[in-house]
């Protein structure tokens, strides 16, 4: 190649560079003159104008009033709706998982069968019947460890109790007695301040009943059958669902 190829060839090939570090020094100098404030409202929202805010505190006591709405289940002698209050303690455990204990008591009635009597009377009531539940649940807040226009979705699952006041032996043979309980829970809470917040949710507790054989083969005093039975042809075990519906009233702290 001739030197007159040469340096038309390097010419060439210096333009472009050239003209690429023109650019990035024009790129710095736009940049620099950009206060570092304003940049990530180029890709986002201005900080004091943001839906989402910081949740400072990982414990909070709260009050809940609500409605439980029962299930009579097949023998119609379970729990029936009836007035809830209670009291939950919750507490942040890593990031937006947490922890919350729970109880409450619930107003509630039922019927009662004696299955000696004729299908016709055998059924009286409703009883008084209160329960008392206890649980405790592992929860998720849906937003992180934010609060998105000052609401804070979650979901919980827990494992607890539901028991009766006074637990009793019916003459037909069931007995009201203390139970297992799945809780699973979908609420929200509203902040009103920075330790202050109201709470909706609705919550489920499981609730398993055990029949007695005089259900299916009813007898009288003398010992003599009974129609028709008080179930027939299903299991002699039922899990029913009682949904709960509440608010309440959340105070937040650390601690």
């Amino acid at each position: 190649m001739s030197n007159e190829a040469g340096r038309r060839a390097g010419g060439q090939a210096g333009r472009p560079m050239g003209r690429d570090v023109i650019i990035a020094a024009l790129a710095a100098i736009f940049l620099a003159a950009i206060p570092p404030s304003r940049l990530p409202a180029q890709v986002g929202h201005e900080p004091s104008q943001s839906p989402f805010r910081d949740i400072t505190t990982r414990q909070s006591l709260t009050v809940m009033g609500g409605y439980f709405f029962g299930n009579s289940a097949r023998a119609h002698v379970g729990a029936l709706g009836g007035p809830s209050l209670g009291l939950r303690f919750r507490s942040g455990l890593s990031g937006p998982i947490e922890l919350a204990i729970s109880t409450a008591y619930i107003k509630s009635e039922r019927y009662v069968i004696d299955t000696r009597l004729p299908a016709a009377t055998r059924m009286s009531g409703p009883v008084p019947y209160d329960l008392i539940s206890f649980d405790a649940a592992l929860g998720l807040t849906l937003t992180g460890q934010k609060t998105w226009k000052g609401l804070a979705p979650y979901f919980a699952l827990g494992i607890g109790l539901v028991a009766p006041t006074d637990p009793t032996t019916d003459p037909g043979g069931y007995k009201a007695s203390m139970g297992f309980s799945v809780v699973p829970t979908l609420g929200v809470r509203a902040r009103i301040g920075s330790s202050l917040s109201l709470q909706f949710e609705a919550r489920d507790n499981t609730i398993r009943y055990e029949w007695p054989l005089r259900y299916f083969d009813p007898v009288d005093d003398q010992g003599n059958p009974i129609s028709p039975p008080v179930l027939n042809n299903v299991s002699d075990k039922q899990t029913t669902h009682n949904l709960t519906l509440s608010a309440g009233l959340s105070y937040h702290f650390n601690f």
